[in-house]
């Protein structure tokens, strides 16, 4: 997503945090299989990258809006379940409003994340697979609590300063607040109609755009969304294909954990970098997590070879997503330019 907030911790002892609680949460994951357990992964990459741990009762009330978010998401979709074309409105009006929360607010991005995936995500499975929807909403909620809790632990065990950095947000000259949850806004409704009419199933494209496109929002960077693209289809896909080529070789629980911790490990030292990179290696660690988890089994460590085609698939997302945002760019320029020309004539 957007660049890791600044710390006065040194970069390795965050990097070593950020792996190894999302290793733990990915790792359980796997061994148990709860329904849609892809989004502990990437909630616990969300959390990890604070520069601090949020005091216990505000994160417990953070944790909970989020899951209260994928509720409220079921629930609306049910609602609306007979009527197609006007829940594809209200989620895109919904989506506008969510954006435009997200760069205005200062909660935390988990709570984004719940209400994106509860627009998304929860409507298309109400619809395609209705006996299934609930199952998947309790266990996003699932996910999203133990993302939570196995994020505190690892603050607790490897303690960050106590004071932080001021951070530096956007100028409003430098975020069009409007245009960019406009845009965004027409991205996921397009995406969720597409889904809905075609009745397409696969939720990992739907999860990893919606993260993608919120990597491209917060980064307050119009014209990032090919270092990101990049940065997700190259740096995430090559790492998943490895992984998941030496996970063939050898089909273990703990090779796939401690693979798991070495591509976050060094993911997170590029994200807590101060690189002009730092933020699409961010967005590149939630790529590599859902990738990932797209390709593990759910009988054993490896049952799918698969993995080439989840790599074009979420690559398909992401390109979309670059598109759509070089399409508005290209009108927005063009507009401004006639503009100007109109003024000087």
């Amino acid at each position: 997503m957007s660049a890791a907030p600044p710390s006065f911790e040194s970069r390795n002892r965050r990097a070593f945090r950020l792996a190894l609680g999302v290793t733990v949460v990915f790792t359980l994951s796997q061994i148990y299989q709860w329904p849609v357990a892809l989004l502990a992964s990437a909630g616990a990459v969300a959390l990890l990258q604070d520069a601090k741990a949020m005091p216990f009762w505000f994160g417990l009330r953070t944790i909970l809006i989020a899951m209260a978010s994928l509720a409220g998401g079921f629930l609306t979709a049910l609602l609306l379940s007979g009527f197609p074309a006007v829940m594809v409105l209200t989620y895109g009006f919904l989506f506008i409003l969510l954006f435009r929360f997200v760069l205005t607010t200062g909660e935390h991005l988990i709570i984004f994340v719940g209400l994106l995936v509860g627009c998304t995500v929860i409507p298309v499975l109400v619809l395609i697979w209705p006996e299934l929807a609930l199952v998947a909403t309790i266990g996003a909620m699932t996910s999203f609590f133990i993302a939570w809790l196995i994020s505190t632990f690892a603050f607790a065990i490897i303690r960050p300063p106590a004071d932080v950095p001021l951070a530096h947000p956007h100028s409003e000259s430098e975020l069009d607040v409007t245009q960019i949850s406009v845009t965004l806004g027409l991205i996921l409704a397009t995406l969720l109609a597409v889904f809905l009419v075609f009745g397409l199933t696969d939720i990992l494209v739907l999860i990893y755009s919606t993260i993608f496109a919120l990597s491209l929002t917060i980064s307050g960077v119009r014209d990032s969304f090919l270092t990101y693209f990049i940065a997700n289809l190259v740096l995430a896909g090559l790492a998943t294909i490895v992984v998941y080529e030496i996970l063939v070789m050898v089909p273990s629980l703990p090779m796939m954990s401690a693979l798991v911790f070495l591509v976050i490990y060094v993911f997170a030292q590029q994200t807590f970098g101060h690189s002009p990179m730092a933020a699409a290696w961010s967005s590149a660690c939630f790529g590599f997590v859902l990738l990932l988890s797209g390709t593990l089994p759910k009988e054993g460590v490896i049952a799918t070879d698969k993995v080439l085609d989840r790599v074009v698939q979420i690559g398909t997302g992401a390109l979309y997503v670059a598109a759509v945002f070089a399409v508005v760019g290209f009108i927005s320029r063009v507009r401004a330019y006639s503009h100007a020309g109109g003024a000087n004539g």
